[in-house]
């Protein structure tokens, strides 16, 4: 399976996930994101794909806030908006252009394929933060799981140095490349909401 079909199809089960979340789930719960309870995850996640999806395009990132940090969208729609933009941004890299040359994120050029990989990693690991923390089970198919733990694994020292990633957490060694790549992110693949 290609990064091009795995952030396709994982965008679509994760999206699946999220369309179903009641829009009205309280906003300060807790998600496996530590740092973020769910109104900033969604904020920061529909921030930050967009973003993604801007890249993907060739487009520059918008100079006044390029990662979207901004953004606030938890309303009434959220759980739709957040699904069709990872959607979108798995769209916008389905396109072989998307994963070409380098791509400037303000500090300087990093090859496309790098960035491609980052955004498959946002769209599985916060859309499965997004879901996770409303209560909704993610079946994820072993070969996107695969790509996921080999994206996380490539990606994992620089992300923890950026703090994007979490100190890895131990999985069992004979749970899913998905839970693997959760942990290697440093997500526990068992949390579930309190209650």
């Amino acid at each position: 399976m290609s990064n091009r079909q795995a952030i396709t199809d994982g965008a679509a089960t994760i999206a699946t996930a999220i369309r179903v979340i009641d829009p009205d789930t309280d906003a300060s719960t807790a998600t496996p994101c530590a740092d973020f309870d769910l109104e900033t995850l969604v904020n920061h996640a529909l921030g930050t794909t967009a973003a993604l999806a801007r890249l993907a395009a060739k487009e520059g990132l918008d100079p006044d806030d390029p990662w979207g940090s901004r953004t606030e969208a938890f309303d009434g729609s959220w759980p739709e908006r957040l699904a069709d933009q990872l959607e979108a941004t798995a769209a916008a890299w389905d396109d072989d252009a998307a994963w070409q040359g380098s791509l400037d994120l303000g500090g300087g050029e990093q090859p496309a394929g790098s960035i491609g990989e980052m955004a498959f990693v946002e769209v599985m690991v916060h859309g499965w933060d997004v879901a996770t923390a409303a209560g909704r089970a993610v079946s994820v198919p072993d070969q996107i799981g695969d790509e996921l733990l080999s994206a996380v694994t490539s990606s994992a020292e620089l992300g923890r140095k950026m703090g994007a990633y979490g100190p890895e957490v131990s999985v069992d060694g004979a749970a899913s490349s998905f839970d693997k790549a959760l942990g290697a992110a440093g997500r526990d693949p068992q949390w579930r909401p309190a209650g």
